[in-house]
C-alpha cells in the first residue's frame, strides 16, 4: 500500500537537501513496517506522527519500526514512540524497533529497551523480557 509520506526514488534524490527525513510504510498481511531515514527532530516529528497514527487506526498484528538510518533522534520521537506503542499494545499489536547502537543505548537508558529488537539486547537480557514484547 502506497502512503503519501513515501517518496518515489527519483523524488528522494531531488529532495534530499530540502527534506531531512524520508519515511516509508509497507503493509503486508498482519505486519506493517515503517522505515525512517534522516533526522527525527521537532520539524519532522509531525510526519512520523501522521504515519504512525495511520498504523494505530488500522493496527496490524506486528509493527516494525526501522530507525537504523536515522542520524538524529529527538526526545519528541521517543515520546511519540512510547505513546503510539502503548496504543498499539492495548489492541494486541507487537511493536519492534531497530535502531543504531547509539540510539539503542539511549532507549535502554530511558527504560525503553523493551521496544528494541533482540539484536540490540545486551547478552543475557533476552531471557528476562516477556515474550509478548519481543
Amino acid at each position: 500500500m502506497s502512503h503519501p509520506a513515501t517518496l518515489l526514488v527519483g523524488q528522494e534524490k531531488q529532495l534530499r537537501d530540502t527534506i531531512p527525513v524520508v519515511i516509508e510504510q509497507q503493509r503486508e498481511p498482519g505486519r506493517t513496517s515503517v522505515s525512517v531515514r534522516g533526522d527525527l527532530d521537532i520539524a519532522t516529528l509531525p510526519r512520523l506522527r501522521f504515519v504512525l497514527q495511520r498504523v494505530v487506526d488500522r493496527p496490524p498484528s506486528e509493527l516494525r519500526v526501522d530507525l537504523t538510518d536515522v542520524r538524529f533522534l529527538g526526545a519528541g520521537t521517543l515520546g511519540l514512540l512510547v505513546v503510539m506503542t502503548g496504543r498499539l499494545r492495548r489492541v494486541g499489536c507487537r511493536v519492534i524497533v531497530r535502531a543504531r547502537p547509539k540510539h539503542a543505548r539511549l532507549f535502554r537508558r530511558l527504560g525503553l529497551g523493551h521496544l528494541l529488537h533482540r539484536d540490540h539486547m545486551p547478552v543475557g537480557a533476552e531471557s528476562s523480557i516477556p515474550s509478548t514484547t519481543r
